[in-house]
């Protein structure tokens, strides 16, 4: 873990699912540790992770990369009280979500838009979709997360 820290993250621009992984292990390492050194390599990856992608991210043709991104957003905000990890959570998991839905019936969300992949729905989207909504309906109240459909 420590040698993430050591690394450029400029490759990992394209595989946002891949750093999105990457912190939440640093996550992870802080919850179940404590250790500051988690908590702060997490909060310098992301900060590098904004800076190179942006806060919104509708342009990322893949809801599973949004959501994977999201979770950690939204952990940060439960791990560390910052509010803006909650706000970046929210925008992105509801922008994901009524595009990831929009003409589907069947409550899933495709797992990419607009790339020619179709209209494919995968665990690779609809797991960390779902566990992203409970986790914004834990923090901010709204058990409406609970329930898309």
């Amino acid at each position: 873990m420590l040698k993430i820290q050591q690394q450029d993250m400029t490759a990992w621009v394209v595989d946002s699912w891949g750093i999105a992984e990457v912190m939440e292990a640093m996550l992870d390492g802080y919850e179940t540790t404590g250790k500051p050194i988690y908590r702060d390599m997490f909060q310098n990856t992301y900060k590098d992770f904004i800076a190179r992608n942006g806060d919104y991210w509708s342009n990322n043709d893949f809801n599973d990369d949004i959501a994977w991104a999201v979770l950690d957003s939204v952990r940060a905000y439960l791990l560390f009280g910052d509010q803006s990890y909650l706000d970046i959570a929210k925008k992105n998991w509801d922008f994901m979500y009524k595009r990831g839905t929009e003409g589907r019936t069947d409550g899933l969300i495709r797992w990419s838009h607009e790339n020619g992949r179709g209209d494919g729905t995968t665990s690779c989207i609809n797991g960390p979709a779902t566990v992203g909504a409970c986790y914004l309906a834990i923090a901010t109240g709204d058990d409406s997360y609970y329930t898309k459909d």
